[in-house]
C-alpha cells in the first residue's frame, strides 16, 4: 500500500532522529534486527509510493536517503544500496533534488511576517511577553532566530537578556557568556549584563517565588545551549542572587533552578531536530547569499532566475508557489 505524506514524514524523522544518531556513533551492529526489517519493509512500501517534489519538501524524505548513502556512512551496505537506488530513480523524474529547501516564508513558514517587513518578522509587542508562565509557548519549542521568539510572545527583546517591567522578571534569553558552566541544564548560575538595569527586576521574583521563561540561543556558549536557532527550555525560579563590586559596577549573580512538573530536558534538548536544523542552514544560507548583495527581502524566483549561479535549490522552478 503506498504511504502517505504523514506516513513517509514520520518515516523521515525516525531515520534521521532516532536510528541515524545511532548508526553514526556506534556504526551499523547497533541496530536491532526488527529495526533493520522496518526499515527494510519502509523501502518497499516506498517502491509503491509516487513521489513529487512537493511530498519531498514536506515530508524531507529525501534528506533521510541522501543522509544513509551519504560517503562514510555507517549503515548496512544493502540498505545505502537501496537509499541510492531510491535516490536516482527519483532524479529521473524530477531532476537534482539534493538541494532542495523549505518555504521559510510561506503562510504556515518559520519566517513568516503579517507585515511583510523583508527580512523581519513582525515587530510584535513588548507587553505581549510580560506574562507570567509558559504565556502558550511549550518547553522545547524552538524558533530559527530571537526576533521570532519575540513575534510569538517570549520575550520582548530579540536581543537578549531579560525580560521584565516593574512587577518582575517574565523571561530570560541567554545568548553568550553569561551563563556560568554548571553540570546539569536544570540549575544555572546567571551572570546578567552588569549595565542591563532589568536586572534588578529579576530580584523581586525571588521574594515573589515568580518563575522566568528561560531560552537558550546557539550563540550561548555553554554546551547546554541548542546546536542552531533558540530554545525554549521551561520556567526556572530564582533561588538566591548575590553581588560583587567590580571596576565600579554592581555584578549581580543569580542561581536559578528548573521548575519540576514540565517536560525533562533530555526530551526538550532534542531540539532542533533535523528538520529545525535544515531551516536554520538554510535562512543562514540564504541570508549570507542574497542578503549580502543588497536585497532588502528575500529574493523572489525571478531574482533566483537573474543569477542562477547564487542558487541554494530553495528557489528551484520545480519548487511550489508558497
Amino acid at each position: 500500500m503506498p504511504l502517505s505524506r504523514e506516513e513517509l514524514r514520520a518515516q523521515a524523522r525516525y531515520i534521521r532522529e532516532k536510528l541515524g544518531p545511532l548508526v553514526i556513533r556506534d556504526g551499523a551492529d547497533i541496530l536491532h534486527r526488527d529495526s533493520l526489517e522496518n526499515v527494510e519493509a519502509f523501502f518497499s512500501e516506498l517502491a509503491r509510493t509516487e513521489v513529487d517534489i512537493d511530498i519531498l519538501r514536506f515530508t524531507r524524505i529525501d534528506k533521510a536517503l541522501l543522509e544513509m548513502s551519504a560517503m562514510g556512512s555507517r549503515w548496512p551496505t544493502y540498505l545505502v544500496d537501496m537509499a541510492e537506488s531510491t535516490v536516482r530513480e527519483w532524479e529521473k523524474r524530477l531532476g537534482d533534488i539534493r538541494h532542495l529547501r523549505t518555504a521559510l516564508w510561506a503562510p504556515s513558514g518559520r519566517m513568516v511576517s503579517k507585515e511583510k517587513k523583508g527580512w523581519l518578522v513582525d515587530k510584535g509587542d513588548p507587553a505581549k511577553a510580560h506574562v507570567v508562565g509558559h504565556n502558550w509557548i511549550r518547553a522545547g519549542d524552538w524558533w530559527i532566530k530571537p526576533a521570532c521568539a519575540f513575534r510569538d510572545g517570549a520575550i520582548d527583546n530579540p536581543k537578549g537578556g531579560i525580560t521584565a517591567d516593574d512587577d518582575g522578571a517574565y523571561a530570560i534569553l541567554l545568548s553568550g557568556k553569561e551563563e556560568l558552566e554548571g553540570s546539569e541544564p536544570n540549575s544555572i548560575i546567571y551572570r546578567p549584563d552588569p549595565t542591563d538595569p532589568k536586572r534588578f527586576k529579576l530580584m523581586k521574583n525571588l521574594e515573589l517565588r515568580m518563575p522566568v521563561r528561560m531560552l537558550r540561543s546557539w550563540r550561548l556558549q555553554s554546551v547546554w545551549g541548542p546546536r542552531a536557532g533558540v530554545r525554549y527550555d521551561g520556567l526556572y525560579r530564582v533561588t538566591g542572587w548575590s553581588t560583587k563590586l567590580e571596576d565600579g559596577l554592581i555584578t549581580f549573580t543569580f542561581y536559578l533552578g528548573r521548575n519540576e512538573d514540565q517536560p525533562p530536558m533530555s526530551q526538550v534538548m532534542r531540539h532542533p531536530t533535523a528538520e529545525e536544523i535544515d531551516d536554520w542552514k538554510d535562512y543562514q544560507e540564504i541570508k549570507s547569499q542574497f542578503r549580502g548583495i543588497g536585497l532588502a527581502s528575500p529574493p523572489s524566483e525571478k531574482q533566483w532566475l537573474m543569477d542562477s549561479a547564487r542558487d541554494s535549490g530553495y528557489f528551484s522552478r520545480r519548487a511550489s508557489k508558497e
